[in-house]
């Protein structure tokens, strides 16, 4: 992924050194853009980074999910 394309979302979890997921974010066209969501919304302990999303556009079923696990 180029940089220039990359879009972002943000992970937040549940609290200090608890890394239990309570919500994604998407969808941000920086890292910055993310920060700032956060630090403007509260969010304490979060974790941003870039999002890829898959090329089809038809949902996994829960067997072929299972699968990539």
């Amino acid at each position: 992924m180029h940089d220039e394309q990359a879009l972002y979302g943000l992970v937040r979890f549940a609290g200090a050194h608890q890394r239990q997921v309570t919500g994604i974010v998407l969808v941000f066209e920086s890292a910055a853009a993310a920060d700032q969501f956060a630090r403007t919304a509260g969010i304490d302990d979060y974790a941003v980074g870039p999002v890829e999303f898959l090329a089809t556009t038809t949902p996994a079923t829960a067997h072929q999910a299972g699968a990539n696990r």
